[in-house]
């Protein structure tokens, strides 16, 4: 019998690609720590400060309602774009609390460089559906 919410393949796709971009991220990491000697960390949680704590989290809660509603419209194009909008404001915003408030300058750097190449790479996936593996 067919199973209309058979995600097998798909799902095996997406970890995949998954596991690709985060070993691709964790290789770009500790390229920009060993060019700008800094020890970054890798996926860390913290926030520069508490103002950057509640700009974040500002900034998560007002995401939550166009993301839902992307979702609920079944518009998965507009929901990617929705995802990379939050995600450079949200990176953008700790890029400038680094710069404001961390002494040492090369933090923000390392953001911004991230951000542009995680930009480059989403715009890449979606333009390229995956590298052929998804149909957008």
């Amino acid at each position: 019998m067919y199973n209309a919410f058979d995600l097998g393949p798909y799902l095996i796709k997406v970890i995949l690609l998954l596991i690709i971009v985060m070993i691709l991220h964790l290789l770009e990491r500790k390229g920009l720590n060993k060019l700008f000697r800094t020890n970054k960390k890798f996926y860390s949680y913290n926030h520069v400060n508490r103002t950057h704590q509640v700009i974040d989290w500002m900034l998560r809660i007002s995401m939550v309602f166009p993301l839902f509603y992307f979702i609920y419209q079944g518009n998965w194009k507009n929901t990617v774009y929705a995802i990379l909008i939050f995600a450079v404001v949200q990176e953008s915003v700790r890029a400038f609390m680094e710069w404001k408030h961390i002494r040492s300058k090369k933090f923000h750097y390392i953001t911004l460089i991230e951000l542009a190449i995680s930009i480059l790479f989403i715009l890449l996936l979606i333009y390229t559906e995956g590298f052929g593996l998804f149909d957008i």
